[in-house]
């Protein structure tokens, strides 16, 4: 009931930055690597950018299935790109993980259950047990940085190595 909802959206997007410092993969590549942590950080945003143009254009005349996979590359990238980010984001890549588990059960069909509760139950284990690790005893919880470096790149990888599969069913349909 807004008219200008949308405008009003972006500027919280933008005042997010004013309370939520720190969030992003370019500060954590500044103080891991002093020197060259600035540079990394502009390669990383101009490389994954680059990438997803690429891809948008190479799947401009396929498919359904290879527009939701290179939407779901895109929303992994965006959780890297350079914009203020927050776990809490990663809601975001719930669909890319679909995905994956989707053409996992469709290629092994009953082993692909197996593998994805295994995938899942790694996921429950390793990413907790993260968090558990770093965080300092007594003290109040926090998000470490790696968790913006880890669930994204876990989901990038399994993009990529069913992107094989997703081609190929494709031809199979053509």
């Amino acid at each position: 009931f807004l008219p200008n909802w949308l405008l009003q959206n972006f500027w919280g997007i933008l005042k997010l930055q004013d309370y939520n410092l720190g969030l992003t993969i370019g500060p954590d590549l500044e103080i891991w690597w002093p020197g060259i942590g600035t540079q990394l950080k502009w390669g990383i945003s101009i490389l994954l950018t680059l990438s997803v143009l690429i891809e948008i254009i190479l799947m401009r005349k396929q498919g359904f299935t290879n527009l939701l996979w290179t939407i779901c590359l895109s929303l992994n990238f965006s959780q890297w790109i350079g914009i203020n980010n927050d776990t809490g984001n990663f809601i975001l890549l719930l669909l890319p993980i679909v995905l994956i588990f989707s053409v996992i059960k469709e290629r092994w069909n009953n082993k692909g259950d197996w593998i994805n509760l295994t995938i899942l139950l790694l996921f429950l284990v390793g990413l907790w047990g993260i968090i558990l690790i770093t965080n300092e005893i007594g003290g109040q919880f926090h998000q470490p940085p790696v968790m913006l470096i880890l669930l994204p790149l876990i989901t990038l990888v399994g993009l990529y190595w069913i992107r094989w599969w997703i081609n190929i069913s494709i031809r199979d349909i053509l």
